[in-house]
């Protein structure tokens, strides 16, 4: 899995394979704090860029075990006898349910909400698509965030990091793509339009922090 660190993502997060996910969740901001550059002790055993290492583990960990698809596959390959667990990398589990199929989920979902022209026109004719879009979208077309998270099976905490284009507590941009793609999907917006438009706010946003 990575040269600092050879268990499982239960063992990094420190907790055991049957727990809740509210134990998943209180372990995952436990391990940040830890691992935190704002922890000085950090640096008396590992080098910045290992820290910088042991982060993308832990955000990697808590992107499977708090998604209930991800972490299902996950605990399945667990359980076969040739899995080689320094062998197993983080696309092998989720690569292949990236897109875990939201088109066949919303056959039971419609949200039920009073279609308003004006509202409809501004959502047709924007063009900055960012998080804050997708959020007045969302409740626009009464969708809670937990309603989205049980929809497309993201982290409720992924979905507020995104409606509030804060990037420093979302994953890597494959996986923020496959986030806003399903999110879209839900929402009924135009996709490649929509997308795009985000992306590119995301990616000139990220160049500007660097």
């Amino acid at each position: 899995m990575n040269h600092l660190f050879h268990g499982t993502y239960y063992d990094l997060l420190e907790i055991r394979p049957g727990s809740p996910q509210h134990e998943v969740t209180r372990a995952y901001e436990r391990a940040k704090q830890t691992y935190s550059s704002d922890n000085p002790a950090l640096y008396t055993v590992f080098t910045e860029m290992e820290a910088r290492e042991l982060l993308k583990l832990i955000e990697e960990a808590y992107l499977v075990l708090g998604n209930h698809i991800f972490r299902s596959r996950y605990d399945e390959i667990l359980k076969d006898p040739e899995t080689q667990i320094h062998d197993l990398k983080f696309q092998d589990i989720v690569g292949p349910l990236l897109s875990p199929g939201v088109d066949k989920q919303k056959a039971y979902f419609r949200p039920h909400y009073q279609k308003e022209s004006k509202m409809e026109e501004i959502i047709q004719g924007e063009e900055a698509c960012d998080g804050a879009f997708l959020k007045k979208v969302r409740e626009y077309k009464k969708i809670s965030v937990e309603k989205m998270s049980e929809i497309t099976r993201i982290s409720s905490h992924y979905i507020v990091a995104l409606e509030k284009n804060d990037w420093s507590h979302l994953p890597a941009m494959v996986f923020v793509r496959g986030f806003v793609v399903q999110i879209v999907k839900v929402l009924e917006l135009n996709e490649k339009k929509t997308v795009d438009s985000f992306m590119k706010i995301y990616k000139a946003d990220v160049a500007k922090k660097k």
